[in-house]
């Protein structure tokens, strides 16, 4: 058993799992595709979303913010206030001055019972340091005066409220809408140019596929002509270098055939990516490749570019985003005030001696901030949004200027592709009716096979170059499309 028979139809089956069937596609199918499923555009979609989000973010910092933290503290010693055991002397409630808290030397001198140690003169014994000795004590051993515990719960509830920012909220909520604009506007922008692209890309397939089938018209001809000329050739009639030149000339019909063929997989593929659907889904364009009946005045033109143009508006956001930016770098040389409220409990409870118990309370106070001195931090970075601004107010007047030089280029351009169709569809009517003649007088034998080679590659060039200016007109037009904005 011969296993080589099995490779080939192996092969096949494996491709009939690999390679899909066709799909006949025209413009507005390929341009509603790419608007519902092109990656780059879910991606200008998904900025878009986020710069809402921002914005919207932005907004809650008007309104006052609610926080809940909670805190366990697992601690290894407890405090302690002393250093050492005490010693305290036990004095008469009546010797100490309530108002200053002082002991009252002649309270104690007089007491009865007596309360200092006196000597044999009758006079009060003192210590090294020169202080009363007292007959009683009250002793304070130093563990007696630890505090804390080992297992240490906080809880706490709070609001905060700005009240004066100096205007950096407002600055920060409108910079948000600026970025929340200029996404949108580059949404647009991204259309306009994936639709170019798919514009570009379908016309550029719709081109191969006419050279596709000129190719194969044109090697009918040639092997037509072959054919006639091998039998002049055993006649004596024609020579054999003139056969083997229409046998170069089917060859390179045949090469410009695979270029072909290849051109539409390609094509195919980068129309697939475009439109997002399978690479391995093949594509073959669906429409004419006919002139363009609209006429266009330039000044209409510019009117409508200008009025339409996403570049403008984004510009235009992004010098309203410069400004709130400048805004805000000045809005920093201000005091902040805030209203902050909270409510928290605590264990151990420090209103109940450190019991092991919860203890609740609450507070309202203000905060301010004033930025006092920073060495010129915040003028230099108001300066620089300042310039910034500055920067963007010429960037903006210049847009004008660049949006009208590409309407007026795509609109040259456009009446450059006219004229060549034009002259195109004249050559290839000139080249049809020389096509006519020669084979007329090939007929009869009044013509050399090399000139009706020479008349047969004329026609297939003016062919040719008639598919190539048509598809250059469309592209033209969808390139003067995107310049005014559609």
């Amino acid at each position: 058993m011969n296993p080589l028979k099995w490779i080939f139809p192996l092969v096949l089956l494996c491709s009939a799992f690999t390679v899909k069937g066709e799909r006949v596609i025209t413009i507005e199918e390929a341009r509603a595709l790419a608007l519902e499923n092109n990656r780059d555009l879910k991606i200008s979609a998904q900025h878009y979303d986020a710069a809402q989000s921002l914005r919207r973010a932005s907004r809650s910092k008007f309104l006052p913010s609610f926080d809940f933290s909670a805190q366990y503290i697992r601690m290894n010693k407890p405090f302690n206030l002393l250093s050492q055991s005490l010693f305290l002397p036990v004095v008469p409630f009546g010797a100490i001055n309530p108002e200053t808290g002082n002991l009252k030397p002649l309270e104690l001198l007089q007491s009865d019972p007596p309360v200092l140690v006196f000597g044999p003169d009758g006079m009060p014994v003192r210590d090294a340091d020169g202080n009363f000795i007292f007959r009683q004590y009250a002793y304070l051993p130093k563990s007696e005066t630890e505090i804390g515990r080992h297992n240490n719960l906080l809880a706490n509830f709070s609001l905060m409220q700005p009240i004066y920012t100096g205007g950096k909220i407002r600055a920060q909520y409108r910079a948000a809408g600026h970025m929340e604009q200029i996404a949108q506007y580059g949404r647009k922008l991204s259309e306009a140019e994936v639709l170019l692209e798919v514009e570009s890309f379908f016309w550029q397939l719709i081109t191969v596929q006419q050279k596709q089938k000129l190719a194969k018209q044109y090697m009918e001809m040639l092997e037509s002509l072959i054919h006639d000329m091998e039998g002049y050739l055993e006649e004596g009639i024609v020579n054999r270098n003139d056969l083997l030149k229409a046998r170069v000339a089917l060859n390179e019909a045949e090469m410009e055939l695979l270029k072909a063929e290849n051109g539409i997989m390609q094509l195919s593929m980068a129309l697939c990516r475009l439109t997002g659907l399978p690479l391995t889904q093949r594509l073959l364009a669906q429409d004419e490749l006919q002139g363009l009946a609209r006429d266009y005045v330039l000044d209409d033109l510019w009117s409508e570019g200008l009025g339409q143009r996403p570049e403008i508006f984004m510009v235009k956001e992004k010098a309203g985003l410069a400004g709130s930016m400048a805004d805000l770098a000045g809005a920093a040389r201000y005091p902040d005030l805030a209203l902050g409220a909270s409510y928290f409990a605590i264990n151990p409870n420090p209103y109940n001696g450190l019991e092991k118990e919860f203890g609740h309370d609450w507070f309202v106070g203000l905060t301010l901030t004033v930025p006092v001195f920073h060495w010129g931090e915040k003028r230099q970075i108001y300066r620089a949004a300042l310039h910034e601004k500055n920067v963007q107010q010429l960037k903006l007047e210049d847009i004008y200027e660049l949006i009208k030089m590409d309407i007026t280029r795509a609109y040259l351009d456009l009446t450059e592709s006219k004229m060549n169709v034009k002259i195109k569809t004249l050559s290839l009517e000139q080249a049809t009716e020389n096509l006519s003649i020669a084979r007329d007088g090939f007929g009869v034998g009044a013509l050399k096979t090399t000139e009706m080679l020479e008349a047969q590659t004329l026609w297939h060039q003016a062919q040719t170059d008639l598919i190539e200016s048509q598809a250059l007109l469309r592209t033209s037009y969808a390139q003067l499309e995107k310049a005014i904005g559609k």
